[in-house]
């Protein structure tokens, strides 16, 4: 995302595509397995280079966007994080400053540059529901039912598909799994390396 609000202004899908693409391409390469894990829109991404890439052997998704919700907390909570007056006795909030890998500014107005990448959002994210059907390899997905940004209804999108095992957390939000939610999704990932290795 860049170091800075002006720095993610600048970057673009094309630019994270591309990103994802020259390290598959490596990873490709050099190991005949591969698992991906991918987080919000890195799911994304994920479900998008799948199908040019036969040396993926397994999938792990936490919090796909396949159908995006904005819960009016997360505005809120975005506000607070960005003035610096977040609320540090809650974890959801915490976890979404702590996640934040962007040095965040007071100055509103400059958040507005980010508009098109939010568009360019929701476009993968029909594309992606629209190509699920490429997921032919064992995937695990997780989603969190107080998901502050994506909607409970993108299970919907994966649910009753051969290879695709879903789970949803009842306390996990965007940003947030508690201890528990977090050692069933490590579990999880050994379990996919395990069965790659096969």
């Amino acid at each position: 995302h860049g170091g800075s609000v002006q720095d993610f202004s600048r970057t673009s899908m094309t630019k994270w595509k591309n990103q994802v693409k020259d390290l598959l391409d490596d990873l490709c390469e050099r190991y005949d397995s591969v698992i991906l894990v991918g987080y919000s829109m890195g799911t994304l991404l994920s479900i998008d280079a799948l199908p040019r890439y036969n040396n993926i052997r397994g999938l792990l998704l936490l919090n796909a966007p396949l159908r995006i919700f904005v819960r009016p907390v997360m505005n809120f909570r975005s506000l607070r994080i960005c003035l610096g007056i977040e609320q540090k006795n809650n974890p959801h909030e915490v976890m979404c400053k702590n996640d934040t890998s962007i040095t965040l500014t007071k100055k509103m107005w400059e958040y507005i540059a980010w508009i098109p990448h939010g568009l360019e959002l929701l476009q993968l994210s029909r594309q992606c529901r629209n190509s699920v059907d490429n997921i032919n390899i064992p995937c695990k997905a997780f989603f969190g039912r107080v998901d502050e940004l994506v909607s409970v209804k993108s299970t919907n999108c994966l649910r009753g598909r051969v290879n695709i095992d879903v789970t949803v957390f009842d306390e996990a939000g965007h940003f947030y799994f508690n201890d528990e939610d977090r050692q069933t999704v490590i579990d999880s990932l050994l379990e996919l390396i395990n069965n790659a290795r096969r």
